[in-house]
């Protein structure tokens, strides 16, 4: 499957084909769901750990997410 086709997919699709192994799929998702990831761990305050820090931590939780969903 193309990425271009892949990118018109909607998130649940993503989903199972990450699950599956599909690693286009997968930057796809995270892809469109870092601003989303970003914009929450802005919210967030943790001395010594800066917004990218934070977002990268988000990041990790989303991809174990999607091991589970």
């Amino acid at each position: 499957m193309a990425a271009n086709v892949r990118g018109d997919l909607n998130d649940e699709r993503l989903v199972e084909l990450g699950q599956s192994g599909d690693i286009v799929a997968l930057e796809i998702l995270l892809s469109r769901k870092r601003p989303w990831v970003r914009l929450l761990a802005s919210k967030f305050f943790m001395p010594g750990y800066t917004l990218d820090d934070l977002e990268q931590v988000g990041m990790i939780g989303l991809l174990e997410a999607i091991g589970r969903f």
